[in-house]
């Protein structure tokens, strides 16, 4: 018989062959970066006979990331986008006219996003039980959980181009001078998380700290798309992109030594990011 390894399923471990142990291993990345570890049903008939099967509930986590348990509802759509009106009339004020085109906008985005992954699970259904259609099935899956990851109402959907021809003109720069502010203030957490990790590693002294995030904030801008599973790599790319020659100038040569392998760590992402778009 084929020599055989232990998959994770859900609660339980299941036995498949080698082969398809590392197939399936390589497709699997943590919670950060949303795909879930597949879940892999067998019928072991004999050695060469294997009837392959990948679960509703790894579809979903495909899409949606792991642990979201019902943001495939239209009710969990229309929540969000209860949510996005309310943060847009928070700044500026709506009017009810306003608010009734923003809604009519955004039910638009989520019913075509609800399509997207109509169309991805006809896709996965026709392919679930074929060992070799699992990357066919990743190219329909992950276009649309970058979406999902970057928000439904950003750039490009229906809602933010009707926002933009329903505010009044001193109702968008309130918008945008509130949306710089938002982030960068998220921008400066999320990169002061990156840092204490560094920080942790190499071990800076309070000064070196301080002056580290300061050139981080004046040297680097936010991603141009915030969010998603990817954001984190982005940003440490950002830092690693930095002109050495600031950063020894902060460091002492034992530390810039355990900073420069975690630079170039960050640099292996770089050609991943720019094939998904999201660096220049």
């Amino acid at each position: 018989m084929n020599r055989s390894f232990l998959i994770n399923g859900v609660g339980r471990f299941r036995l498949v062959p080698a082969w398809l142990a590392l197939m399936v291993a390589a497709l699997v990345f943590d919670q950060s970066g949303g795909i879930a570890r597949a879940q892999v049903n067998r019928v072991l008939l004999d050695a060469d006979d294997l009837a392959f099967n990948i679960d509703d509930s790894t579809f979903h986590q495909w899409i949606f990331g792991a642990g979201n348990k019902i943001v495939s509802t239209p009710e969990h759509l229309e929540a969000q986008l209860m949510l996005a009106v309310k943060d847009v009339d928070r700044i500026c004020g709506l009017t009810e006219a306003q608010q009734r085109k923003l809604i009519l906008a955004g039910r638009g985005d989520g019913k075509r996003f609800l399509d997207r992954v109509a169309g991805a699970k006809r896709e996965f259904d026709r392919l679930r039980n074929d060992p070799e259609g699992v990357n066919e099935i990743l190219e329909y899956t992950t276009p649309i959980f970058a979406s999902f990851q970057a928000g439904l109402y950003g750039e490009g959907s229906l809602f933010a181009k009707t926002l933009g021809t329903t505010l009044t003109s001193d109702q968008s720069e309130r918008y945008r001078k509130a949306r710089r502010e938002q982030m960068a203030f998220r921008y400066k957490a999320k990169v002061a998380l990156l840092l204490a990790g560094i920080d942790a590693r190499v071990g800076f002294t309070s000064e070196q700290h301080r002056q580290f995030l300061d050139l981080i904030l004046e040297a680097t801008t936010p991603p141009a798309r915030p969010g998603g599973p990817s954001e984190e790599n982005v940003i440490l790319l950002k830092i690693a992109r930095l002109p050495e020659e600031k950063v020894q100038a902060i460091v002492t040569p034992a530390q810039w030594r355990q900073v420069e392998r975690i630079f170039q760590k960050a640099r292996i992402m770089e050609e991943s990011l720019r094939a998904g778009g999201l660096i220049d």
